[in-house]
């Protein structure tokens, strides 16, 4: 009986087989034009994946890379820049960036304020250096608009109800300017406020759960939506930078690539994050929004200093600012960009820095 099972399937794949070459045999009669259209498809795939992707990359960096900061001025403004966040993460390294680029008018957010206290001598003694830079390289310098402004505001993320903080915080973004009573206008949010927690996701229990959710999704909800409301009212251009991680948040349905084990809540509420500047671009096309999405899984840690492959903070930053306007997405720079176009398309492994 068992060898008569194996003669059967024989003649099976042999008769497979055959129809296989008699299909073979049809495609091969076919028109040449035919068979033509085949192959410049696989050759125009193989050029696209492998060229002309690749290529498209290089030159959006390289044209990115000759634009000046100081074009930020010009576009939006001199308004008020507000930071959360402002001390972690991509947090100081936006600060430095942006009184590079010429912006003066400050409003900082975060948890502890002692930490916002240094990090606003920091930027002091930043803003000082600059001006003797100017000094040397120009004799007759201009001392307008050199001094730096810089408001604190401590706010507590994983707080449940946050509306008390979110009333004192619209308070100050809509207080009039002293010199000519008018409502100072928003040039730039950055939201920089994310935490990270590792949990088993059936481990997290409510209260894990609730300090993520209340951390990265509501409390940025709420200042977005706060500040959201100020901006649609000015006349000025405006911009919102989400900082996320291209890492945690792109491919969530995708275990295989970039799901890792016990982050998945974190994962899931920076997608949350990317998804909804998404969708209010898609509303509020008078405003650029732009997710900036490093290599970088962990993008929360207090003094980070390499986004990964030797890529720095200020490097970074300066490349998605000057991308502003131009794009929906930034990956920052090019050996960021060439790995995660790697990842996504040919598997290349992951293998995040975590603490």
């Amino acid at each position: 009986m068992p060898i008569l099972t194996f003669f059967e399937n024989a003649y099976t794949l042999g008769k497979t087989a055959y129809y296989l070459f008699q299909s073979a045999e049809i495609i091969l009669k076919m028109n040449k034009y035919v068979v033509m259209g085949f192959t410049l498809y696989g050759v125009w795939r193989v050029f696209k994946n492998f060229i002309y992707f690749p290529l498209k990359e290089v030159f959006l960096f390289l044209y990115q890379n000759t634009r000046p900061l100081s074009n930020l001025i010009y576009t939006y403004g001199e308004g008020k820049i507000i930071i959360t966040g402002a001390t972690r993460g991509l947090g100081p390294a936006y600060c430095e960036s942006l009184i590079k680029a010429g912006f003066r008018d400050f409003l900082l957010i975060d948890y502890d304020y002692k930490d916002l206290q240094s990090l606003q001598t920091q930027l002091q003694e930043y803003q000082l250096k600059l001006i003797e830079i100017k000094k040397k390289q120009k004799q007759n310098i201009q001392t307008k608009n050199e001094k730096l402004l810089i408001e604190l505001f401590g706010f507590n993320f994983n707080q449940e109800d946050n509306s008390e903080q979110i009333r004192e915080l619209g308070a100050i973004i809509n207080r009039q300017d002293n010199n000519d009573n008018k409502q100072k206008n928003i040039s730039i949010l950055i939201n920089n406020n994310n935490k990270i927690m590792k949990t088993p996701f059936q481990q997290s229990g409510d209260k894990g759960i609730n300090k993520l959710i209340n951390n990265n999704i509501k409390s940025v909800t709420s200042i977005l939506n706060l500040v959201l409301e100020q901006m649609i009212k000015q006349k000025s251009k405006c911009a919102i930078v989400n900082v996320s991680s291209a890492t945690a948040a792109a491919e969530i349905s995708s275990i295989e690539k970039f799901t890792i084990n016990d982050y998945q809540v974190y994962q899931a509420s920076l997608a949350y994050q990317c998804s909804l500047m998404n969708l209010l671009q898609s509303q509020y096309k008078e405003i650029d929004f732009l997710n900036d999405m490093p290599y970088t899984f962990d993008i929360s840690d207090k003094n980070i200093k390499d986004l990964g492959m030797k890529v720095l903070p200020e490097a970074h930053v300066e490349l998605v600012l000057k991308s502003l306007g131009k794009q929906q997405i930034c990956n920052g720079t090019l050996r960021h960009r060439f790995w995660l176009y790697m990842m996504k398309n040919y598997n290349f492994p992951f293998q995040p820095a975590l603490r």
